[in-house]
């Protein structure tokens, strides 16, 4: 059983019920990514990447062909919330430093629950 519930880092989802949140983290999968591995790449499907443990660097490809660091993401950081929103995606990178545990909800999912949270309240 899990002991927290990844969504309820995300200020988007920790002010809702524990119920409502466990019904968006059932959406959430958990993986694991070695030193090095690419997580989100520019054409990749919309997704909310959650932090649970690692490092993570979010950094774009300048015209001259440079990496460009944004930021760094540690435990409890995130990063997708706009493109989860449907803001388009940018052409960021995000690629892992250290052995990392992301949770990753992705946007297809995201929609169709709050598609059917929205049609119950009707």
């Amino acid at each position: 059983m899990k002991t927290h519930h990844c969504v309820s880092m995300v200020p988007l989802f920790n002010h809702l019920s524990g119920e409502d949140q466990e019904q968006i983290d059932r959406l959430v999968s958990h993986r694991h990514f070695h030193k090095g591995e690419t997580i989100w790449q520019p054409g990749n499907d919309p997704l909310l990447i959650i932090v649970a443990r690692g490092t993570l660097k979010v950094y774009m490809i300048s015209s001259s062909g440079r990496e460009q660091l944004l930021r760094i993401l540690n435990p409890g950081d995130y990063e997708g919330v706009n493109t989860l929103l449907g803001a388009m995606a940018q052409d960021i990178f995000i690629d892992s430093i250290t052995d990392t545990e992301v949770c990753l909800l992705r946007k297809k999912g995201f929609h169709r629950t709050s598609e059917q949270d929205t049609s119950a309240g009707t």
